[in-house]
């Protein structure tokens, strides 16, 4: 497992991934979309399953982000 603080400027942009593991997020200011149907902001707190996955990740106007997840995720090419 890895624990991550990730800061992405607005529009930034993070790869399509697929979870190994339990994936938890922790959203630390800002606002953060999973896919196209999950936009959560400052507070808010999201797990997903393993053999799950995001299309993409992305923030309308930038966010700090606390991620907790596995090193054998799998990066999805596009």
């Amino acid at each position: 497992m890895a624990t991550s603080l990730l800061r992405l400027e607005p529009g930034a942009q993070y790869s399509p991934h697929r979870h190994t593991a339990l994936e938890q997020c922790l959203v630390i200011s800002g606002d953060v979309r999973l896919g196209r149907n999950l936009h959560i902001f400052a507070g808010d707190y999201e797990k997903a399953f393993a053999r799950t996955g995001h299309e993409f990740l992305t923030s309308d106007t930038g966010c700090d982000l606390l991620v907790i997840s596995c090193l054998e995720d799998e990066i999805m090419t596009r």
